[in-house]
C-alpha cells in the first residue's frame, strides 16, 4: 500500500509540474506576443532579404509589419506612410506571362471589386524583365508587379488610399526597380 501511495504521489506531482509548464506558456507566450510590436522599422540605406535570393531595398520610412511577413512562405508585408507593400518570392519555371497571370488572378480572388488597368512590359534596375498594372477597389488603389529570373518570380503589391500612394510613388519605384536575384540564401 506504501508503495502505491508514493507511485500516486509522484504522478500527482510530476502531472502538477506539467500543468504548471502548460499555463505558464499559454498565459506567457500571449503576453510577450502583446508586448513585442506587429511592426519595426527597417534601414531604408540596405537590402533587406525576402527570401530565395531575392532582396529589395526599402522605402525611407518603412517598417516590417510582422502580421504580414513569413520568413518561411518568402514573403515580407512592408507599410509606409499609410501603405502596404508586399513582397514575395517563389520558385517559378514558367513564363514572365504566366507569373503576370498567376499574380494577377491572386490579386483578383483577395481584392474585392478591382477593376485593372493595361498590364505593361518593365524591368528592374539589373535589367530582369517584369510585368506590372495598376488597380482599384472601393477600398483605394494599388499595383502589382513580377519579375522573373533564374527560377524565381518576385511578386510585388502596394495597397493604398491614392493620396498615400500618390505620396510615395517615387519611393515605392525606387524600391521596386531595386529588387535583386541572386543565389538562393
Amino acid at each position: 500500500m506504501v508503495g502505491r501511495n508514493r507511485r500516486f504521489a509522484g504522478n500527482f506531482v510530476g502531472s502538477m509540474a506539467v500543468l504548471a509548464g502548460v499555463g505558464a506558456v499559454s498565459l506567457g507566450l500571449p503576453a510577450l506576443d502583446q508586448a513585442i510590436p506587429a511592426q519595426r522599422p527597417v534601414p531604408a540605406d540596405r537590402p533587406l532579404a525576402v527570401g530565395l535570393g531575392v532582396s529589395v531595398q526599402p522605402p525611407p520610412g518603412a517598417s516590417l509589419d510582422a502580421t504580414g511577413t513569413d520568413a518561411f512562405g518568402n514573403t515580407v508585408l512592408l507599410v509606409v506612410g499609410g501603405v502596404r507593400y508586399r513582397l514575395k518570392a517563389r520558385t517559378h519555371t514558367g513564363t514572365l506571362s504566366e507569373a503576370a497571370a498567376r499574380l494577377r488572378a491572386a490579386v483578383d480572388r483577395n481584392v474585392s471589386q478591382v477593376t485593372f488597368g493595361q498590364e505593361q512590359d518593365t524591368a528592374t534596375a539589373a535589367g530582369v524583365p517584369g510585368r506590372a498594372a495598376e488597380f482599384a477597389t472601393p477600398a483605394g488603389v494599388g499595383r502589382y508587379a513580377v519579375f522573373v529570373a533564374g527560377g524565381v518570380s518576385a511578386e510585388v503589391i502596394v495597397q493604398g488610399q491614392p493620396e498615400n500612394v500618390k505620396r510615395i510613388d517615387r519611393d515605392l519605384d525606387v524600391s521596386i526597380a531595386s529588387i535583386t536575384f541572386g543565389p538562393p540564401r
